[in-house]
């Protein structure tokens, strides 16, 4: 019995591992989710937060990988960093993380 047992949570484990998201990079209007929507970019894919089409196993690879994405100048540009007092509108923040949709 208990070998059946630790087979089960074997396979269960070994499932869940296989069906874990991956991380991808995410640009996210801040403003708009925060005051609008509230909820602060954690939410899911919407007209506030596009995510990028790679996918990553860790966080920690994501934010790597990602830097030359988020500091390239059209970019930048196109989604503007919080600069000063005023800017808050029109920045987006930048990061990763698993919550995007299929």
């Amino acid at each position: 019995m208990k070998k059946i047992f630790a087979l089960i949570i074997i396979m269960i484990s070994l499932n869940s591992y296989s069906h874990a998201k991956e991380y991808k990079a995410f640009l996210c209007n801040y403003y708009v989710s925060s005051t609008l929507a509230g909820d602060n970019c954690q939410g899911t894919n919407s007209w506030y937060k596009i995510y990028f089409p790679d996918s990553y196993k860790t966080k920690e690879i994501c934010n790597l990988q990602s830097e030359a994405i988020f500091n390239n100048n059209l970019i930048l540009e196109i989604f503007p960093d919080y600069q000063s007092s005023g800017d808050e509108v029109k920045s987006w923040v930048s990061g990763c993380d698993n919550s995007w949709l299929h």
